[in-house]
């Protein structure tokens, strides 16, 4: 009985150890911009295969979601994407 008295004391002990240390996660705030997703942005840079700041329809291609929303995403008509363009049209909820 003391042995089950002692386990159930150091089980409630340790539990409370580990809530402790659980690190929290930093919170966000609500409006954060597209741009500033991490994913967005990730995807802006691999279609930006020449690094020029902007997705050609050329390189729209790699990505069929990107390819087949183009020309709507394009509100500027100038045949790019700019960054923030990409950020309006594919932003991740």
């Amino acid at each position: 009985m003391k042995a089950l008295v002692t386990f159930a004391a150091a089980t409630l002990l340790s539990t409370a150890a580990l809530a402790q240390t659980e690190t929290a996660s930093p919170t966000q705030p609500a409006t954060t911009p597209a741009a500033a997703s991490p994913q967005s942005g990730s995807i802006f840079d691999a279609l930006d295969a020449d690094h020029s700041g902007s997705i050609a329809q050329a390189e729209a291609q790699a990505h069929p979601t990107v390819a087949q929303n183009f020309a709507t995403a394009d509100t500027d008509a100038d045949g790019s994407l700019s960054r923030e363009e990409f950020s309006a049209a594919f932003r991740t909820q």
